[in-house]
């Protein structure tokens, strides 16, 4: 299944925050279609094979499919040109992603061209690309200011007589539409007993994309308002009213739940990026109001750590849960994901949720002694490998310059996002991989502004360490104003 929402979700490590805030007009859509649905199955069957040659390293394979598609699939420009580019641009040449880029923004379409993404690090030395940036930007910016909070209905099987339904709610990934995200929010469970709800933000990424911004008052009055909607067009048991989403879809079901925005009784969110705002206090408040959730993550999701923060609250006021740590799984859609949406309605339709969990998970996620502890070990090593010879040279010579070139902008970006400035000194140790991709950070002192800072290190790279599982020790000193 990762081949599903594969481009997309690399996108969403970074919620898009700079979009203008404008009034939604909403509306509803239970026949809305996207281009070409009528093909739809045969277009994305034929798009996960593109991916599934893509992580092969088979792009010129991948290029002419996509190039054939042209002519078979001509309303899927937009998705068409998307993975064209990303071929191109993973063969470095960036030259022709941009020429896509440019023959699009002449008929209107854009790419969420934002400079944060990290695919899009080869080509901010190239002097075109700002001005697509600025283009891609302008385009992005009207669609936005025009667009329409959407929705779409799914009935179970057997619908009808003058029984109610429970509502299950799915707001999509970042970077992802209601189309996508009917590619993988299903399941026998689903379909045989729920009203499924597939809500669409008006917050565009790409011409066809969309994405949930943080403490966003106006998707929740969109959302509140479409809620009502649905209950005037089918019979909703309002008792049984679950939420759920993946990654940004995860961050804006869980605003939902924490800041009572309709009345659900439960949640199941896939490596949800945790809501900047979320307090301790708040998860005390769930449990009163009864809510109960499932978290379903990677080992491997760069938001681990804070969701790690956010179990570990719901533990501590009692609140009915389960976390799953999918070993080996980044930040994405397991494979067996109907199954274990399955598993997860049946545990919150029972109320048979623990209010802790039953075995210990992946990095001890309850054991606040154990992670203090680990970091110091971390952090020994990491200065250790720095002491002389090759380390020390690449501590000097090289990671500290690409570490504080980046760093400024991660304390800007966190302290937007999480209205905490970091004052205190931070360590940082940073595992890097043999060719220099982040694996781990850990740092020190905890907050919601360092966990922020440490999972945009995350999605950094730098240049080749001396061997593979590198730590290294970085020191960030703040002046006191």
């Amino acid at each position: 299944m990762t081949g599903l929402i594969g481009w997309a979700t690399r996108l969403i490590k970074r919620i898009f925050l700079s979009a203008a805030v404008v009034f939604a007009l909403l509306v509803m859509s239970r026949a809305e279609s996207a281009p070409g649905a009528e093909d739809a199955g045969a277009f994305w069957a034929l798009m996960e094979k593109v991916e599934r040659l893509r992580h092969q390293s088979q792009h010129r394979a991948a290029m002419a499919i996509l190039e054939k598609a042209r002519q078979e699939y001509p309303d899927r420009e937009f998705e068409i040109d998307q993975d064209l580019a990303l071929c191109h641009a993973q063969l470095g040449e960036y030259e022709k992603s941009m020429e896509i880029w440019k023959k699009g923004h002449a008929k209107g379409l854009f790419y969420g061209l934002i400079p944060v993404f990290d695919w899009l690090n080869p080509f901010h030395e190239l002097p075109q690309f700002q001005s697509l940036v600025d283009r891609d930007r302008d385009l992005r910016d009207d669609a936005t200011r025009v667009a329409k909070m959407r929705y779409q209905t799914i009935l179970p099987a057997g619908y009808g007589g003058a029984r109610k339904y429970p509502l299950f709610i799915v707001l999509h990934a970042g970077a992802d539409s209601i189309e996508g995200a009917k590619r993988y929010w299903k399941s026998r469970v689903l379909s045989r007993d729920y009203v499924v709800a597939f809500l669409q933000s008006f917050r565009h990424v790409g011409s066809r994309t969309y994405t949930w911004q943080a403490q966003d008052p106006e998707a929740r009055v969109g959302i509140r308002t479409l809620y009502n909607e649905i209950r005037q067009e089918v019979p909703v048991d309002t008792g049984r009213v679950l939420i759920g989403g993946m990654s940004a879809g995860g961050m804006m079901s869980l605003d939902v739940v924490f800041q009572n925005v309709i009345p659900v009784s439960g949640f199941v969110v896939i490596c949800p990026v945790v809501p900047a705002d979320f307090e301790a206090d708040m998860a005390d408040e769930i449990r009163k109001r009864g809510v109960g959730g499932v978290v379903i993550t990677g080992e491997k999701d760069w938001g681990l750590s804070s969701q790690k923060e956010m179990i570990d609250a719901f533990a501590k006021a009692g609140v009915r849960h389960r976390l799953t740590v999918i070993p080996g799984m980044g930040h994405e859609i397991p494979d067996d994901f109907g199954d274990r949406l399955d598993a997860a309605l049946g545990e919150l339709e029972t109320a048979t949720l623990p209010v802790t969990n039953e075995a210990p998970l992946p990095g001890d996620i309850s054991g606040a002694a154990a992670d203090e502890k680990d970091f110091v070990a971390r952090w020994k090593v990491a200065s250790q490998n720095v002491l002389s010879g090759p380390g020390q040279e690449y501590l000097n010579n090289v990671f500290f310059r690409e570490f504080f070139g980046k760093y400024s902008a991660h304390v800007n970006d966190c302290t937007q996002q999480t209205g905490e400035r970091m004052t205190s000194d931070l360590r940082v140790a940073v595992e890097l991989g043999a060719s220099g991709q982040v694996l781990a950070v850990k740092v020190r002192p905890q907050s919601k502004a360092s966990t922020c800072f440490a999972d945009l290190v995350k999605r950094d790279t730098f240049s080749k360490p001396p061997s593979d599982h590198f730590w290294i020790p970085a020191e960030v000193r703040f002046t006191k104003p």
